[in-house]
């Protein structure tokens, strides 16, 4: 290989990296053994609390890794491990709640492997028990559709409020300090320096070198504050300002990698190999309707009511491509219910009309984010309890009055369960009792917005098993440069 004698990366200041002829692999028993030690780690179910040995297993099956149980098999054969970071590079640069879930390149990147005899792909027992939800193996799960419940932000804006500094002018201030001192102990020799518990006297009107100082234990002193204080800032200051909270608060609203940042700020689209972000090609996508009803029931006056699916298809995007470095193509299908909820809690909309205050005033309308309580849609102690219910983010202001949920009522929650998959109570519990996040299950965690697949378990007459895929049928191009360097 050319890059063997004109590499294009220095190991050092004086020194070019060194290339071999062997790119990333990983054997048949190594994912063997992330299946047994996954088994046997501290997190041995994912988020929905399925075993993550049956979506490795299910993952290692969709890309055509056969038989790995080293009792079944006639070798222990070397494969690619390119696949295997394909797709986590493609989870991460298309499916990732970039602003709640982290990115982590450790699952789809290998560049401290410099060729040893030795796989880049860790399956060790520690990996696993530290990362809960996360590995090179892990079968990935698709967002919901945004709205007012999983479009909430995990901030106001990207980093802290943005603030005026202000220098104070306090040389023409007092303090006066006054009351009953008891149990006064005097030190005689000087102290520069005040120390925590000590009050400081110079017996002068005058600040000076602080000397005989007297300790005050059980007394009751008030201190008063006269003079005047001066500060001030320019209007170029707040001008500044207010344009930083600006950048701030779309930086937040917005993707958390180079292109999206690039597209939100500047309106132009960078190249995805640039951005070091794999290429989409383009995609499949359509919807199944469950609405047609039929009477079957020809020998009585009764009505036999089905659901028929009804499906339709549309390409997006199509497009001839043509690539001009190598890669790994790769298909990636993924289903996701639309959003229908089944609350336990008051509409948001009676919760913001009690207090005259919170009536919408257009000159506040775009002054920021606020809180999205979580009390409209889990109000009830059938749920595992919290001990205190957290919000579902940052939304905008007043915007109960801008936008709802598309709720279940009536039969549809009981008798007529079937014809509907909300997330409801069920749903929630499921949620809150089998989701492993430090510190407890809570909404503002980025597994909040993941599809659990058994939330069509109702309108199915079999049971969604934890190896159900969900990830729109995407066509990706994951190059060597997006994958590995």
């Amino acid at each position: 290989m050319s890059m063997e004698n004109q590499p294009n990366y220095a190991a050092s200041g004086t020194q070019s990296i060194t290339f071999n002829r062997k790119l990333p692999w990983v054997d048949l028993l190594t994912l063997n053994d992330a299946i047994t030690n996954v088994k046997a780690s501290t997190y041995h179910n994912n988020m929905f609390g399925f075993a993550r040995s049956s979506g490795f297993s299910k993952l290692f099956n969709y890309l055509g890794v056969g038989e790995t149980d080293p009792s079944k098999t006639l070798a222990n054969l070397r494969i690619s491990a390119f696949p295997f970071y394909a797709y986590q590079k493609i989870y991460n640069d298309y499916f990732r709640n970039s602003q709640w879930e982290v990115n982590k390149p450790w699952t789809y990147n290998c560049d401290f492997w410099n060729g040893e005899d030795s796989t880049p792909v860790a399956s060790s027992k520690d990996l696993f028990d530290t990362n809960p939800n996360d590995s090179v193996f892990e079968l990935r799960y698709a967002n919901w559709n945004k709205d007012l419940y999983m479009g909430a932000m995990p901030n106001t804006q990207f980093g802290d409020v943005a603030a005026i500094g202000l220098d104070f002018n306090a040389s023409a201030m007092k303090i006066g300090v006054s009351g009953d001192a008891q149990q006064v102990t005097t030190v005689q020799q000087e102290i520069n320096n005040k120390e925590n518990g000590y009050l400081f006297a110079t017996g002068t009107d005058s600040f000076g070198r602080i000397s005989n100082a007297a300790k005050i234990n059980g007394s009751e002193l008030s201190a008063q504050v006269s003079g005047q204080l001066d500060a001030k800032f320019s209007v170029l200051q707040l001008r500044a300002v207010e344009c930083l909270q600006k950048w701030k608060e779309i930086a937040q609203a917005n993707g958390q990698n180079y292109a999206s940042q690039v597209k939100a700020h500047f309106g132009v689209s960078p190249n995805p190999i640039t951005s070091h972000r794999s290429t989409r090609v383009c995609g499949f996508d359509g919807s199944i309707d469950i609405s047609a009803v039929e009477n079957t029931n020809l020998s009585s006056d009764e009505a036999i009511i089905r659901g028929k699916g009804i499906g339709g298809y549309r390409v997006n995007k199509p497009e001839t491509f043509k690539t001009t470095e190598h890669g790994v193509l790769m298909c990636i299908y993924h289903a996701v219910p639309l959003l229908d909820y089944a609350p336990t809690g008051p509409d948001l909309q009676f919760m913001a009309t009690v207090d005259g205050d919170s009536w919408p005033v257009p000159e506040m309308d775009s002054i920021g984010f606020e809180e999205l309580p979580s009390y409209p849609l889990l109000n009830t102690n059938d749920v595992q309890p919290i001990k205190e219910p957290k919000p579902f983010g940052y939304v905008p202001r007043y915007i109960s009055w801008k936008t709802s949920v598309d709720v279940v009522r009536g039969a549809f929650i009981d008798t007529l369960k079937s014809w509907t998959a909300p997330i409801g109570q069920d749903y929630l519990k499921v949620y809150f009792d089998n989701n492993n996040v430090p510190g407890g299950a809570h909404f503002g965690f980025y597994t909040w917005f993941k599809v659990n697949p058994s939330v069509v378990n109702p309108i199915f007459g079999v049971a969604v098993m934890p190896v159900f895929s969900r990830m729109s049928r995407m066509i990706f191009m994951a190059s060597s440069s997006g994958v590995m360097r």
